[in-house]
């Protein structure tokens, strides 16, 4: 996880270099970066201004911690925002870690769970705004970071919001095990008509109508084999073609795997950086030593060394094979699915 810290006085300097340490002792994987921004430290602070470091560098990171006045961070981030889905966790502390604020995204982004995190760590006041959290209540968009799932449309989750603050019922419904008990105003759905509902999924299918919320599922690996130099456009039309036929939502796609020989294809390289696709590659080695029943193809194998490419790369993630070789021009296709647990 990518942090930024900002701070703007000298005790905001000393306060961010704490926190940063402490935060690394938390939780060793992430990369912090702290920057300053003071006359009163002049061999640190940063060339040029403050505010367009941070507009040009928002993106990159998940959680921004600005040590300074609140003023100050929301001229910084305000030309710059977007939607709660896309813009990171942003927090503001003042240089005394009297009061730590979580400014935005402070569902979708985790900015409350950090707020809760950084107040614990220097002894801060913990401030927080959103009412689902001051009322105790079940908030769709948390439960949706927690699990890893894909909120399909934020304008539905708004409405679900709405009714459980209301204090209305909303129904879940999942094609999935769901663990621990169900929260204060979420019951099991069972088709009831004037009920909203949430439904965890990963078919592209519509269940329901506007009534209904999808949570995405990211449990599909995407195996994938083409033809040399075939075009992005291709391949567009051969993933739209297969995942309408078999009603899956290319959004549940959290791989899209094929043999190493693929590894620089520009039209597939092009078509998982348009969906924001992670693409996986492996050897014929690792691919033909799968265990497996997998289409075979001796033309396949004397061009890739393995007798099979897109079964092979579907399951090479670690799911089950779903939907088996099925070919379209220039593009084969297969679907595995991933064990996928949810719990609230």
């Amino acid at each position: 996880m990518e942090v930024l810290i900002i701070s703007c006085s000298k005790n905001g300097y000393e306060l961010g270099e704490r926190v940063k340490e402490e935060w690394l002792l938390h939780d060793p994987s992430i990369h912090a970066r702290h920057i300053v921004k003071t006359k009163m430290l002049p061999e640190l602070s940063l060339e040029g201004k403050m505010e367009d470091y941070v507009r040009e560098h928002f993106t990159e990171y998940e959680v921004l911690l600005f040590i300074c006045a609140t003023g100050i961070a929301v001229r910084a981030i305000a030309p710059v925002l977007k939607h709660k889905s896309v813009d990171p966790a942003v927090l503001v502390m003042d240089d005394q870690a009297r009061h730590c604020i979580s400014l935005l995204s402070g569902h979708a982004g985790g900015a409350n769970a950090y707020t809760h995190m950084l107040a614990a760590m220097t002894g801060a006041d913990p401030v927080i705004t959103t009412a689902s959290d001051l009322e105790g209540k079940f908030a769709v968009d948390v439960f949706a970071r927690e699990n890893g799932l894909i909120v399909a449309n934020w304008k539905t989750a708004k409405f679900i919001s709405v009714e459980i603050l209301s204090g209305k019922k909303v129904g879940i419904l999942s094609d999935y095990p769901i663990g621990g008990e169900l929260p204060e105003g979420i019951v099991p759905y069972t088709g009831q008509e004037d009920m909203m509902y949430i439904h965890v999924t990963d078919q592209k299918k519509e269940k329901g109508n506007d009534r209904c919320l999808k949570l995405l599922v990211p449990d599909l690996t995407l195996g994938i084999g083409c033809r040399k130099e075939t075009p992005q456009d291709m391949i567009e039309t051969a993933v739209s073609e297969f995942m309408s036929e078999h009603e899956f939502d290319l959004r549940s796609v959290a791989v899209l795997s094929s043999i190493d020989l693929k590894a620089n294809e520009e039209g597939l390289l092009a078509f998982a950086q348009k969906h924001k696709i992670p693409f996986h590659t492996y050897s014929a080695e690792q691919l033909s030593a799968l265990e497996g029943e997998f289409s075979e193809s001796e033309f396949v194998e004397s061009v890739t060394g393995v007798s099979g490419v897109c079964e092979r790369a579907a399951v090479a993630e670690g799911g089950e094979l779903l939907i088996k070789k099925t070919k379209y021009p220039q593009v084969t296709l297969a679907l595995s699915r991933k064990l996928f647990s949810i719990s609230f």
